[in-house]
């Protein structure tokens, strides 16, 4: 498992395990694992609002195996619903 901690706290996984990511013909082409960010360390961090995917961009080998060609991360808070008062006259 990689270090995923900082200097200010740590990743923690969201989902439990990674899911597939699929082509368009239904082949998988790589996981996706969703990550959040919590304050501090363990076991007593605080979560906050940021949230990370990791992609990981898989090579499937003519003898059947698996093997990472790269990873890629995309990061962003995690706001929610928004919900905006608006007159319509």
């Amino acid at each position: 498992m990689m270090d995923r901690s900082t200097p200010s706290g740590y990743w923690k996984t969201a989902t439990g395990t990674a899911s597939f990511v699929y082509s368009a013909d239904r082949h998988p082409v790589g996981l996706k694992k969703s990550m959040l960010f919590y304050r501090g360390r363990e076991p007593s961090g605080r979560k906050t609002k940021w949230k990370i995917d990791e992609f990981w961009a898989l090579d499937n080998a003519a003898n059947g195996s698996e093997e990472l060609l790269a990873q890629l991360c995309r990061s962003r808070q995690n706001v929610g619903l928004m919900v905006c008062n608006q007159s319509l006259n």
